[in-house]
């Protein structure tokens, strides 16, 4: 199963929680019960007090909701509530935020005349779980043994994790995190406690995958790495390697990069350790050894039109006369070539690349 992290989850029913002494006592993170139904007004009481003990702690924190939803539109709706209360806590959280669907949301939706089946209730809780990693956030919902064995679909939930609570060792079920208790007793943590273990490292994978507000940790050097070092400030970080190729970051004269490619044509795939960020940078940009140069092309034709940008209605800026060279900075899509003065259309029976 991977790491095994001791946590705990926690609601109002935990009226005093010493996370400091929880974490000597051996817990790792904490989720937090941040309310239920689809309302502000039905926060749990102690949500923030929790969140805000754990993080001044230090301990690595994800939150719940339980869902009273009676369709897929309430589910979404609870959802947006719940997001709207983890808003200020964006860039903190290191675990999943969880959708909690249980017995009593059964029972209350009985009260309200729905009698939630297995299709309502797997789609009430991927609308959930949707809206969540819509918003950017680690998506994830609790349930049980019964509940996967007979009330959800779940092929239809496999986009989101498992939290699975199952108190018979285990766990029989694949899941990245097991709840094991319910009557746990840990050091400084009121009455009994719901305790988990997770299986994934959900710190890591979250801020790998850029979630939660999070951002990848800038890459270290290792001795296998060649490195360079960029000599320009703002010179952008690119997902090509082209003039064309979406602005990844930018690295800044001094940063220290790993060079981990070169296309041959003048530029480099690189890691900035500063950032973290990797892509494509041009390798006027680059000191490093053994970095390509741009091409060189030759206009075999006459007159043939500069344009201000690479797209036949872009404005000509001036014209090239035949036998001038000049600089290849990229080959662009739609085979525009950015010159670094202007652009101008890669046809091979005026354009010539020595």
């Amino acid at each position: 199963m991977g790491i095994s992290n001791k946590g705990v989850d926690l609601s109002v029913f935990n009226t005093q929680a010493d996370f400091t002494k929880a974490k000597a006592d051996g817990v790792k993170f904490a989720i937090i019960r941040a309310g239920f139904g689809n309302t502000v007004k039905q926060e749990d009481k102690l949500f923030k007090a929790h969140m805000d003990a754990a993080l001044r702690a230090k301990l690595p924190v994800g939150a719940y909701w339980f869902s009273y939803a009676t369709s897929v539109m309430e589910a979404r709706a609870e959802a947006q509530v719940f997001l709207s209360l983890m808003a200020p806590y964006k860039g903190r959280v290191t675990y999943p935020l969880y959708c909690d669907y249980e017995y009593a949301s059964i029972e209350y939706g009985e009260k309200m005349g729905i009698k939630p089946d297995k299709a309502l209730i797997t789609a009430m809780i991927a609308a959930f779980c949707d809206e969540v990693r819509r918003a950017g956030w680690y998506a994830g919902y609790y349930t049980n043994l019964d509940f996967i064995r007979n009330r959800l679909d779940m092929d239809k939930l496999k986009n989101y994790d498992l939290w699975l609570a199952d108190y018979t060792s285990g766990p029989d079920y694949d899941c990245g995190m097991q709840q094991i208790t319910s009557s746990g007793v840990v050091d400084g943590i009121t009455g009994n406690v719901d305790v988990d273990i997770a299986y994934k490292d959900y710190p890591t994978i979250i801020r790998e995958k850029g979630l939660n507000g999070l951002k990848p940790e800038p890459a270290l050097p290792t001795e296998k790495d060649e490195l360079g070092t960029c000599t320009q400030n703002g010179a952008p970080i690119r997902s090509t390697a082209d003039t064309a190729g979406k602005i990844l970051g930018y690295a800044n004269r001094g940063d220290l990069l790993s060079l981990l490619a070169d296309d041959g044509w003048g530029w480099s795939k690189v890691c900035v350790r500063r950032s973290g960020v990797t892509g494509w940078i041009a390798n006027s940009a680059v000191d490093g050894k053994d970095r390509s140069g741009f091409k060189t092309a030759v206009c075999d034709g006459t007159d043939v039109n500069l344009r201000k940008t690479g797209s036949l209605s872009g404005k000509i800026i001036g014209t090239l006369d035949k036998g001038e060279k000049f600089k290849v900075v990229s080959i662009n899509p739609g085979s525009w070539i950015d010159t670094g003065k202007g652009f101008v259309y890669y046809d091979k029976t005026y354009i010539r690349i020595l």
